[in-house]
């Protein structure tokens, strides 16, 4: 190697012991022999192998043993997974073992991590159909840390255990946490502030730990950064669940955010927070799962957690259409019928969280004007004297909580309930329907609509145009059809149901056929993947936006067809 370390040059290699001859699951005893020049000796069960290397220039600039598991994998997306053990430990033909590994953790005389790990012992694998997060550090406080490749703040659950085999010094803690950043305070897009590190960004968590006088308990907690580096700041929550904790138990904890509301949970307990300041995209965007010992120098401790059935962004969208005898609901994940009114509007319908309280509201145009019906309670609140010709939802102004966007004469509006304030964002009025959602993947929903010279979407931070298309669709919706965490424009044309991936600048065809009514998109399966309902001649009917796959809803479709969340489920 050069003299950092990185750059390796192989000298020799060879096969010692043919393939076929060696067993898994047998142990076998292995010996590497220097004889202080360049002389040295491989031995595996006996059959040994000798090689002279170059003479010696200097002493090693790095004197270091190691016992290493490693798997090699080329850049063509290979996975790899090697399980070795390792026991009886001798170095130098001492007749003494260095190390028999007879204790519940290493012995951090006789080891210590390598690189930049954090921990000494550490433990990051399925076993039983459970990962483990368990980890053992002296000196020091460390982290063995999951982090879910997708990042969903709407939805965060998982089932939490930590192990009696646990051990924690007298006056430290220890814990096993899902966590995350959710919003900023103060900075992002929209505030008028740039980032400046984690400045202002909230770290929210639910957790189980083991206190400082060794008792276990559950625990909410939403924390405010107040440096660059996230390393101080000032709690806005830290609240107990009741629910008893023990060791070697499973406890379902979650995390629930919509629009300015948290709810936490331990297994049937909820825990609610209600935020009172803005809210901004944070400067990153990151969910984990972890577990922590606390040591200080000359302390050691070990804290052994498992994670299962894990949950994110899990929210089951509901169906929502309009009949002739009212606005009814299709509770997909409980097969059920639900009334909202028993009247029916005569224009478009589109649902979304303006009240803020976790259930989605849905919105509606009628010869009287604009309304919304609240989701939780059915009450009524008018919004304007005029309906708007097409109407949807999003939040358009990163405060967590939907807006309602239409089309009148004079232009494309949304009204901010929140505020009460009306926001124009073009003069022009589309011909067709709109949809809205985040396009670009900013935070900030963005709006595509229907015109004669084609599908357009509007920025929602800076009200630039993006033309998708020369011809525009019957109708058009939007949703995360791929997964990616950014939506797709999904649409209706003479050819069938298309989506156009902004991020992917790429079209794919989701059917041939082609629905003669409304469509709208949701997840009704609750695999975080969009899905997409339509309107037929015989009846309205889903495609599972994974799978591709349909199934039938009613025999009779509705006029009108939107998406959300309206029980909270």
């Amino acid at each position: 190697m050069d003299d950092t370390g990185e750059v390796w040059e192989t000298i020799e290699k060879d096969t010692l012991i043919a393939p076929g001859i060696l067993s898994y699951g047998t142990a076998y005893l292995v010996k590497i022999s220097y004889n202080g020049s360049n002389g040295i000796t491989f031995i595996v069960n006996g059959v040994d192998g000798t090689f002279t290397g170059p003479a010696p220039q200097r002493a090693a600039q790095t004197e270091f043993k190691e016992l290493t598991a490693g798997v090699d994998v080329d850049g063509s997306g290979g996975i790899g997974y090697t399980h070795a053990l390792f026991d009886n430990v001798y170095i130098n033909d001492q007749s003494t073992a260095y190390d028999t590994f007879n204790t519940d953790r290493l012995d951090e005389e006789n080891w210590e991590p390598w690189r930049n790990q954090e921990y000494l012992d550490v433990v990051r694998e399925i076993s039983g159909g459970k990962h483990r997060l368990s980890g053992c550090n002296c000196d020091s406080r460390a982290n063995v840390t999951m982090t879910p490749s997708k990042y969903d703040r709407r939805y965060f659950e998982a089932k939490v255990l930590i192990d009696s085999d646990s051990e924690i010094p007298s006056d430290k803690e220890g814990l096993a946490r899902m966590s995350g950043l959710y919003y900023n305070e103060s900075r992002g897009p929209g505030s008028g502030q740039p980032y400046n590190g984690n400045i202002g960004d909230v770290f929210v968590s639910n957790r189980l730990i083991i206190d400082n006088t060794g008792q276990l308990k559950a625990v909410a907690g939403i924390y405010r950064l107040d440096d660059v580096d996230g390393m101080t700041g000032q709690s806005l929550l830290w609240q107990e669940f009741s629910t008893p904790i023990s060791y070697d138990t499973e406890y379902t904890l979650s995390i629930k955010h919509y629009g300015t509301s948290f709810w936490f949970k331990c297994n049937d307990e909820t825990i609610t927070y209600q935020v009172t300041t803005d809210m901004y995209e944070p400067s990153e965007k990151w969910q984990v799962f972890q577990s922590r010992v606390y040591a200080d120098p000359g302390e050691c401790g070990c804290l052994k957690a498992q994670f299962d059935d894990i949950y994110i962004g899990k929210f089951k969208d509901e169906i929502i259409g309009t009949w002739d005898n009212g606005i009814w609901i299709w509770d997909v994940a409980e097969s059920k019928w639900i009334k909202m009114t028993s009247s029916a509007p005569p224009g478009d319908i589109t649902a979304g969280g303006f009240s803020g309280n976790g259930i989605e509201d849905v919105a509606s145009c009628w010869y009287s004007g604009l309304w919304y019906q609240d989701g939780a309670t059915f009450d009524w609140t008018k919004v304007s004297s005029s309906a708007p010709g097409s109407v949807t939802a999003a939040d358009m102004t990163v405060d967590g909580q939907a807006e309602i966007i239409g089309t009148w004469n004079s232009g494309i509006w949304y009204y901010d309930i929140a505020s009460s304030k009306w926001t124009r964002m073009t003069s022009g009025t589309p011909t067709g329907e709109i949809t809205a959602e985040d396009f670009n993947d900013d935070g900030k929903a963005d709006v595509a609509s229907c015109w004669d010279n084609g599908l357009w979407y509007q920025d929602g931070a800076t009200y630039n145009w993006t033309k998708v298309s020369n011809t525009a669709p019957t109708q058009v919706t939007a949703g995360d059809v791929t997964g990616d965490g950014q939506s797709e424009i999904i649409g209706t044309w003479s050819s069938g149901i298309w989506y156009y991936d902004v991020a992917e600048s790429k079209w794919t065809k989701m059917t041939s056929d082609v629905p003669s009514g409304d469509i709208a998109a949701g997840d009704f399966t609750g695999d975080g993947i969009a899905d997409v309902t339509s309107c037929w001649d015989s009846g309205l009917w889903y495609q599972d936006g994974a799978t591709r796959s349909w199934t039938k809803v009613s025999n009779t479709a509705p006029t009108q067809v939107t998406a959300g969340d309206v029980t909270g489920n």
